[in-house]
């Protein structure tokens, strides 16, 4: 509980119930901030995707790209993607110091966005192994959170893999499975 003796200049780590608020990242449209503020009743969503195994990938990238601008017309989207830091750290010979570091405070981060997401949304622009997605599904899952995957081609898994709460294997139902499910509701 906090009190008045307590509220100093860090009253946001040690009063966080006093703060209802969002991390982001600046480097994503100003519309997000915009419709966190003045459209609270928007589904927000953690855009989930491989990374790593995609990287070298342009077209897959792209269709990651094209699916997130399609979802953002409906949905306020997180994109890890967004903050570069963990790529740009392995791309450059010296930050190898620091790939510890901040792969710690990149996972933090990812966890953060899903927490304060309504849902997790998995895009697999095509079969691929990932630590990331799998480790984001789990975190999901542990706290309670939809998984809506999306993958043209079956992963497998085994009793380890975390079920998704919806799957479609054609990109168009994805899409109006997700207007339906998390898209503007008018009654």
């Amino acid at each position: 509980m906090c009190t008045l003796a307590s509220l100093r200049s860090d009253w946001w780590t040690t009063c966080p119930e006093l703060v209802d608020g969002f991390i982001g990242i600046r480097s994503e449209p100003p519309e997000v901030i915009e419709r966190l503020i003045w459209h609270p009743e928007m589904q927000r969503v953690y855009l989930s995707f491989p990374i790593t195994n995609i990287i070298n990938d342009e077209a897959a990238r792209e269709e990651i790209r094209t699916f997130r601008d399609r979802i953002r017309e409906f949905l306020i989207v997180f994109d890890p993607y967004a903050c570069r830091d963990y790529d740009e750290t392995y791309s450059l010979p010296e930050m190898q110091a620091l790939q510890k570091e901040v792969g710690e405070t990149t996972v933090e981060r990812d966890f953060r966005f899903i927490d304060q997401a309504n849902a997790v949304v998995v895009y697999f622009p095509r079969k691929v192994f990932s630590k990331g997605v799998d480790a984001e599904m789990n975190h999901a899952r542990k706290t309670g959170k939809p998984i809506f995957l999306y993958s043209p081609e079956e992963l497998g898994g085994g009793p380890f893999a975390v079920p998704p709460s919806h799957y479609r294997s054609d990109s168009a139902e994805f899409v109006e499975l997700l207007k339906r499910e998390l898209g503007p509701q008018f009654s």
